[in-house]
C-alpha cells in the first residue's frame, strides 16, 4: 500500500460550481491517505479472499475477461460493506502492530480536505468540483472517465487517470469510498458516509463536496475504500 502525506492546515470545504466553500476547517495534524483506492490484491492479501464483482470469480467476470491478471489485481476492491472494512482495518492493524502506524477509514472532512489538495491559502480555490493537477469545474474526458463514459461498464485500474495536487489518484469516480462518519436520515436511520462517486454514476455525484450515505451493511460493485494512516497514539 502506498500513502501520501496530507499536511495539517486550514481549508474551505463545501464549494463547487464557482461557489466558494462555506465550511472553514482546521486539520490539526498531518495524516496520510492512500495514494490509490484499496486494490483487489491488497484486500486479498489481508483477508484471504476477493469479494469484488469485477474479478475472475465475481459475477462481473465476463466484463474483465480481456483484462490482464496484473491489471485486475490493481483494480479497486468492490462489494465491501462498511462493516467488512472495519474487519479489514482491525486485521491489518494486528498484522502491522509493530510498525508505529494505525490504519483506519478517513473522516469525510479529511477526505474532502485531501481531495482539494490539503491546506488552502486562497479561498477562491475552494470554488471547484474537481481537483486534479489544477482544479476545474469541467474535467476533460481523460481526467476522470470510467465505466459508462468510456463504454467499459466496469471499474478501471487504479492510477489510470490524472492525480490531484498531492499526488492522490482517483478521488473522482471509479468507486465510491467509505468514510468513518455517520449520517442520520429523516426517519432516524443511521447510515455511513461515502465519497467520490463511481464508474456508473453521473459526473456531478463525484464532485469533491458531494456526500452520500448507505447502510453499513451495504455492498455494491461501485463501492470500495481508501485507507488513512496515522501514527500510533494519534487521534
Amino acid at each position: 500500500m502506498e500513502f501520501v502525506i496530507v499536511h495539517k492546515g486550514k481549508s474551505w470545504l463545501g464549494g463547487g460550481r464557482d461557489k466558494l466553500g462555506d465550511k472553514e476547517v482546521e486539520i490539526p495534524a498531518d495524516f496520510y491517505l492512500g495514494k490509490y483506492e484499496l486494490t483487489q490484491e491488497e484486500w486479498t492479501q489481508v483477508m484471504g479472499e476477493n469479494p469484488s464483482h469485477f474479478s475472475r470469480t465475481g459475477e462481473g467476470k465476463e466484463a474483465v475477461m480481456e483484462i490482464s491478471d496484473a491489471d485486475l489485481k490493481r483494480s479497486p476492491v468492490g462489494m465491501v460493506s462498511w462493516d467488512e472494512c472495519q474487519l479489514f482495518v482491525a486485521k491489518l492493524n494486528r498484522l502491522e502492530n509493530e510498525t508505529g502506524w494505525v490504519y483506519r477509514l478517513p473522516t469525510a472532512t479529511e477526505w474532502e480536505y485531501a481531495c482539494r489538495g490539503g491546506p488552502m491559502t486562497d479561498k477562491a480555490d475552494s470554488a471547484f468540483d474537481f481537483y486534479f493537477a489544477k482544479p476545474t469545474n469541467n474535467p476533460l474526458r481523460e481526467q476522470a472517465s470510467f465505466g459508462k463514459n468510456m463504454g467499459l461498464n466496469r471499474t478501471g485500474k487504479v492510477g489510470s487517470h490524472e492525480a490531484n495536487g498531492l499526488g492522490i489518484f482517483d478521488m473522482h469516480r471509479n468507486v465510491w469510498e467509505w468514510c468513518d462518519d455517520t449520517m442520520e436520515l429523516a426517519d432516524g436511520k443511521i447510515q455511513r458516509v461515502q465519497m467520490g462517486g463511481s464508474w456508473n454514476h453521473i459526473r456531478s455525484r463525484s464532485a469533491a463536496a458531494n456526500i452520500e450515505s448507505e447502510l453499513p451493511s451495504h455492498r455494491s460493485n461501485a463501492l470500495g475504500v481508501r485507507l488513512a494512516r496515522v501514527p500510533s497514539g494519534a487521534p
